[in-house]
């Protein structure tokens, strides 16, 4: 069913995903917590994970335990796995996740700058840089936060990356081919 929702920048159609839809290493938390109204910022989280994937050579959020047929603590554990990553998600900086009643860790400290930034310790390349900064913006845990497509289309990387042959990626086989084998 589609409602229409002007809470936040992104005011378009918003559809009420199932958690199937998307496989759990790139749902956003909106999406792991059943918070909210889901729209297309959910993509921009999506993007924001492949954008490090490609960098690092292997997913950044890889929750949920193969052993454990419980979707909603799958969910939760991949929501664990998101805030040490990114921190705890705060009320101020997203207001909706006040409505949830999921006990975290509270020490948990935004870390990907750090984390990306030692992953690319070898790279000066400007276009490293920009990288993370894209994948910062994109990976908020407040969906009104994340940039919209057209936003994230003109971000100094992508501008970059669609204009240069210098981008040297990794050459590492992706997760889906290493777990078929």
């Amino acid at each position: 069913t589609h409602t229409h929702s002007h809470t936040h920048a992104h005011s378009h159609t918003f559809i009420h995903p199932f958690n199937h839809v998307l496989q759990r290493w790139y749902r956003p938390p909106e999406v792991l917590l059943a918070i909210g109204d889901y729209s297309f910022p959910i993509d921009l989280w999506g993007a924001g994970c492949i954008i490090a994937e490609m960098f690092i050579g292997q997913p950044i959020l890889q929750g949920g335990k193969a052993t454990c047929t419980d979707e909603k603590q799958n969910d939760l554990d991949q929501f664990d796995i998101t805030c040490k990553l990114l921190g705890k998600p705060t009320v101020a900086d997203w207001p909706e996740y006040a409505s949830c009643a999921v006990a975290i860790r509270s020490d948990y400290r935004r870390s990907l700058q750090q984390r990306f930034r030692s992953e690319f310790r070898h790279s000066e390349h400007a276009a490293t840089h920009d990288a993370i900064a894209l994948v910062d913006l994109l990976l908020q845990f407040n969906p009104s936060s994340r940039p919209t497509a057209t936003a994230a289309l003109a971000h100094p990387f992508l501008k970059f990356a669609c204009s240069s042959e210098e981008v040297r990626l990794p050459k590492a086989e992706c997760h889906e081919m290493t777990r078929r084998r």
